[in-house]
């Protein structure tokens, strides 16, 4: 009876149109009032999934990603990567590919990546011959690396949720997979180039130019360093690495390029503060749905269905894939890994998957769902700044989409591309 009053109020909730925050904590006090429990419960396991010191990083890196953008470090970005590829055809094209790549490296969010390199890109991609659906399509999908590709803000609650997954081996078990992606839109990227004779520069850059541009390039290409490296080194933990990230864009933004002023960042860190503050909310209330699952047991029940239904490994890990595509075009990712990890990784467990290879296989089975509707929060954030329609968009996607499929079964039945770096560097 619990059970069905869970799982019935919290589709009904969601289909009413109600946030998704609301929705996991309304359902949650709805299952304590009826079973009787006491509410000091709803703070206090709040306060138990909020109390870690790994979600502290949340915020920063949104920080970083926005003094990257404010202090002009995404415009030096594409202009170097222009200077090395603008001789290849489709020039632009292939530049936003390996930003989104770089671009990940630095902040771990998909729509903070299109929106920041959306807004330089696009128009930059549409003066230059391409159509709108094709520069926004491009920008939408390959702005998916950000949540693979470390850091990963979504990782980073997996973590919490999972309990015994280490972020610095989650986020080198996203390297291969986020580079495998860009790879794979790449390949679209130089078809269609050929095919439908996008534009190149007339000549290859001068040495001159590309030293130019490499010297303000090089500030950005540091930041992903200074993140990944600290992390991997030993040297600091993915919090700290986050917060010595925000001190060197902080001295690029203002001292180095000078396009923040003192005044504007009263600004900036409100804008961080809302975003980073909403998806926090959601891993609170997260933190109390979590214990309602757990306490009627819904984990116990789906492992025991699933488990009974085949098994062979592959047709549950198809399954199991199968699921996360679907959960992902109607829930964001923050909700999607705090509500299926409890429920789907003992399942994985038991199959005998590495919990590194399943969040890196979870995270990016969600974030395909940032492209395709009827979510899909990527496409409306570069609807607005193309200004195509939501369906042309949709349509241009699609080939985009596929490629992002076959590299996601590629890591899903191939694990040493996800746990391969992890071993290599902590000796797992």
């Amino acid at each position: 009876m619990m059970v069905f009053v869970v799982t019935a109020g919290f589709f009904i909730f969601l289909a009413m149109g109600i946030p998704i925050a609301f929705v996991l904590g309304i359902d949650s006090i709805i299952f304590i009032a009826l079973g009787k429990a006491s509410f000091v419960l709803v703070p206090q396991r709040i306060f138990v999934f909020l109390d870690s010191f790994v979600l502290m990083g949340i915020p920063l890196y949104m920080l970083v990603g926005n003094l990257m953008t404010q202090g002009g470090l995404t415009q030096r970005l594409i202009d170097f990567i222009h200077t090395m590829v603008g001789h290849i055809r489709g020039a632009l094209a292939i530049v936003n590919v390996f930003d989104s790549m770089i671009f990940a490296g630095i902040q771990g969010s998909a729509t903070a990546d299109a929106a920041g390199l959306g807004s330089v890109i696009i128009p930059a991609m549409i003066k230059a011959g391409y159509t709108p659906e094709i520069a926004a399509a491009l920008t939408a999908t390959t702005s998916t690396m950000g949540p693979i590709i470390p850091p990963s803000i979504v990782m980073i609650v997996y973590a919490v949720t999972a309990g015994n997954a280490s972020i610095g081996e989650l986020f080198l078990g996203g390297v291969i997979p986020g580079v495998l992606a860009g790879l794979m839109q790449l390949v679209v990227v130089l078809y269609y180039a050929r095919k439908y004779n996008w534009p190149k520069n007339p000549r290859r850059a001068t040495l001159k130019e590309f030293l130019k541009a490499g010297k303000s390039g090089f500030f950005a290409l540091f930041a992903p360093i200074i993140i990944i490296g600290g992390i991997v080194g030993g040297i600091v933990t993915a919090t700290e690495s986050a917060a010595l990230a925000v001190i060197y864009s902080l001295v690029c933004a203002m001292f180095i390029f000078k396009e923040v002023k003192l005044k504007d960042l009263p600004k900036i860190f409100l804008e961080t503060s809302v975003l980073s503050g909403g998806i926090l909310i959601i891993v609170g209330m997260a933190g109390i749905f979590s214990w309602v699952l757990t306490y009627v047991q819904i984990p116990r029940l789906v492992a025991e269905v699933m488990l009974s239904l085949t098994d062979s490994k592959i047709l549950l890990l198809l399954m199991i894939n199968f699921l996360l595509l679907i959960v992902g075009c109607f829930l964001e990712q923050i909700s999607a890994i705090t509500i299926f990890t409890p429920i789907l990784l003992p399942i994985a467990l038991k199959m005998g998957m590495d919990p590194i290879h399943f969040g890196v296989m979870m995270v990016f089975n969600l974030v395909v769902g940032l492209v395709t509707p009827p979510v899909g929060s990527c496409l409306y954030i570069v609807c607005g700044i193309a200004k195509v329609k939501f369906e042309r968009l949709v349509i241009a996607s699609w080939p985009l989409i596929v490629a992002l499929i076959v590299a996601l079964m590629l890591i899903a039945f191939w694990p040493d591309l996800v746990t391969w770096l992890p071993r290599l560097v902590f000796a797992r």
